[in-house]
């Protein structure tokens, strides 16, 4: 049986079984159906293939490779619970295999995947005995950089669901005013603004909902331009969150986004209900994300899937994405997003570029051309 392990910090793939000239050959690892890859350079050592000189390689010369393989990161959940990782090796090219051992993969190469704080909170008592009563129901954060009226929006309504006490939002160095307007500011951690990083993101919201559920049954974590929402009964939305089940990542049952028709309705007015302005609606699986927790969550960058896979659907409860319920704020918000500076990382992973205007408007009407929904009765005036 092939073997994967670090060895003083060097990563190694041991074969039961050396090829005679291992040289003149090609190892492929594949480590689930559909997802594999070549190793294009390694050391021959009595331990087995150095892979080392690849990590380095990808990590210190080529920041393009880096942020391909970084991406990997985001399906090592797929391939961890993969019952049959191999090794295959082969004279040319799949092809031509003559040797196929299965893979192990020691425990040591996921310790930097362990969430050890999770681990406390384990439903499994195989596992850990810790248990603690937790007061707070359910708590909701998000997290901004000059979202301007829309986060006074969603302080708004996640404030009359679940109490001003216990919503919580993330500022990471707003400048427009957006902080100051808010009526209260007591739940605002204020964190400093270096490089757009959504990696970095993902991480330090992470680890507060890790904090906050230390104290609460359940933590909701959305954009501020996101809102959760009970069909057909706006009020019973705690209700239907504290029924799910605990231990899980939960997703809404469904999801849509909010469209502005600007050749048929005025601009917004924030300081109005939103939902009582517009009434177009698109649905947009993408917003299925996991944002109702009662578990450690390890969130992709843009919140939108996890590392964790056990997401349960929430029967009646939908996500609406108001990004695009004003142009003029969407224009707005894309130029404020589009200057900002990248890390190196973020650079080859996502593409951060200013939308020119008419361009954004032709994205308005073919998306307002593709609108399946109404604004249904119950959720008119909801926020």
């Amino acid at each position: 049986m092939a073997k994967l392990f670090l060895d003083e910090r060097r990563l190694f793939l041991h074969l039961d079984k050396m090829p005679e000239d291992p040289e003149n050959v090609d190892f492929y690892m594949i480590l689930h159906q559909g997802f594999g890859s070549k190793l294009h350079s390694y050391d021959i050592t009595p331990k087995g293939l150095d892979l080392t000189p690849v990590a380095d390689w990808i990590v210190n010369h080529n920041f393009k490779e880096f942020g391909r393989y970084a991406r990997t990161l985001e399906v090592v959940n797929y391939v961890m619970p993969s019952p049959s990782p191999m090794v295959y090796v082969a004279k040319s090219g799949l092809n031509d295999v003559f040797h196929v051992e299965k893979l192990e993969i020691d425990h040591n190469l996921l310790r930097p995947f362990m969430d050890h704080i999770s681990v406390l909170q384990s439903p499994d008592d195989s596992i850990c005995q810790y248990s603690y009563d937790k007061i707070g129901d359910v708590a909701a954060f998000t997290h901004v950089y000059n979202e301007g009226d829309m986060l006074f929006v969603w302080e708004r309504y996640y404030k009359r669901q679940f109490g001003e006490a216990n919503v919580f939002i993330i500022d990471h160095g707003s400048n427009d005013g957006s902080i100051e307007k808010l009526p209260n500011q007591r739940n605002v951690i204020t964190l400093p603004h270096g490089k757009l990083d959504h990696w970095n993101m993902s991480a330090f919201c992470g680890y507060f909902q890790r904090f906050l559920l230390t104290q609460y049954k359940k933590v909701i974590h959305t954009d501020c331009d996101e809102f959760l929402v009970a069909k057909d009964d706006p009020d019973a939305l705690k209700e239907r969150i504290l029924a799910t089940p605990d231990h899980r990542l939960c997703v809404p049952e469904l999801a849509y986004e909010l469209f502005h028709d600007p050749a048929n309705e005025p601009a917004i007015d924030f300081s109005r209900p939103i939902t009582s302005q517009r009434t177009h609606l698109k649905s947009n699986i993408h917003f299925i994300k996991p944002a109702i927790t009662s578990r450690g969550a390890t969130w992709t960058p843009g919140f939108h899937s996890s590392f964790e896979k056990d997401h349960f659907p929430v029967e009646d409860v939908w996500m609406i994405h108001a990004r695009n319920i004003d142009f003029e704020d969407c224009h707005r918000k894309d130029n404020n997003w589009g200057g900002l500076v990248q890390s190196d990382v973020d650079k080859v992973m996502y593409r951060n570029d200013r939308t020119p205007k008419d361009e954004l408007m032709k994205v308005f009407e073919e998306n307002l051309a593709k609108c399946d929904a109404r604004v249904p009765t119950w959720l008119d005036g909801v926020f």
